[in-house]
């Protein structure tokens, strides 16, 4: 048993040989993108005409009326959204200041908090020291929002990039709640503030934390962290948490993607071009965020009145049928 952990740690520190580096906010959001690229592709097509529509609507609506704040809210956000998936500067400035005018336009808005978070993550996009006001303003005057944890996270990337790793622990450590969607994230850049600020210990501790909670696409990038930090301060990682890293990093649903397109693409309308469609989609989930998954491309693809879905028989059916309702509750 004993031979057996050693070579296991020998491959986990085989991983690790250069130290590796954080992964950003962006990185994280947008990992599921990666695997699905022409479907990325189609979205942010999409999202072009929609911010082209809506640049009009928001033109045509009446300077004070409700209908121009919905416009203009729906409208920044796709700013940002797409400023940010294509490292466009332009057009999250465009959303920064729409959020901007939103709030001095519309200060008893019934989303205020909302949008207050929205301007501060924008500006943090852009790296401008003034998203540090918006995102604590946030925190200290909307204390029961939801958008809390989420201003604290991004007050955490914004301390993080500018070396104030004290500030960004304390940020990522209040944004490790049970019911925020981005908690492991936070976990992951809680232990890379502590190491980052010279707390070795605590790091390596806080990075087990993270492997144990996190999804498939951040586990990956935890393990070399907790790795190499262990190797470098002579802390051999125990041999519990060395077998589930083994598992966890091999287990890596991104693994079996080239054989899944491989298969989607030479039969698109075959009945097992849905499970490979379904697996692609499954991982995008398990690996980026779980608002971003391809759920209703698969269901557009392989859902009733679809091409594929008229080619195939009863059982086929049926179990696109049950997969799409489990999909639909993820």
């Amino acid at each position: 048993m004993n031979a057996l952990l050693a070579t296991l740690f020998l491959i986990l520190t085989a991983w690790a040989q250069d130290e590796p580096a954080p992964m950003s906010f962006d990185d994280f959001e947008f990992a599921a993108e990666e695997l699905d690229a022409p479907a990325a592709a189609a979205r942010r097509a999409k999202r072009s005409e929609s911010i082209s529509l809506l640049t009009e609507l928001s033109v045509a609506s009446d300077a004070d009326s409700s209908q121009r704040a919905d416009v203009m809210l729906r409208l920044a956000h796709l700013l940002h959204q797409q400023g940010r998936e294509t490292h466009d500067r332009a057009l999250t400035e465009r959303a920064a200041k729409l959020y901007a005018r939103l709030l001095a336009d519309f200060p008893e808005h019934a989303q205020v908090d909302h949008i207050t978070f929205h301007l501060g993550f924008a500006l943090a996009s852009l790296g401008e020291e003034a998203s540090i006001e918006a995102l604590s303003l946030v925190v200290k005057r909307y204390p029961g929002s939801e958008y809390v944890p989420h201003a604290m996270l991004h007050l955490g990337e914004v301390y993080f990039a500018r070396g104030d790793y004290l500030r960004a622990a304390k940020a990522y450590e209040r944004a490790e709640g049970p019911e925020f969607p981005f908690a492991d994230f936070a976990v992951y850049k809680h232990a890379w503030a502590l190491h980052r600020g010279g707390d070795a210990m605590a790091a390596i501790d806080r990075m087990a934390v993270a492997i144990q909670q996190s999804r498939p696409g951040l586990v990956r990038t935890a393990i070399d962290a907790l790795v190499y930090w262990s190797e470098a301060a002579g802390r051999t990682v125990d041999a519990a948490m060395t077998t589930r890293v083994v598992k966890r990093r091999f287990g890596d649903c991104r693994d079996d993607l080239p054989a899944h397109q491989s298969r989607l693409a030479a039969e698109p309308m075959a009945a097992a071009a849905f499970d490979a469609q379904l697996a692609i989609t499954t991982c995008a989930h398990a690996v980026g965020n779980p608002w971003r998954s391809g759920r209703a491309a698969l269901e557009a693809r392989f859902g009733p009145g679809s091409a594929w879905w008229k080619l195939q028989d009863g059982p086929t059916r049926r179990h696109a049928r049950q997969a799409l309702r489990e999909a639909r509750a993820w």
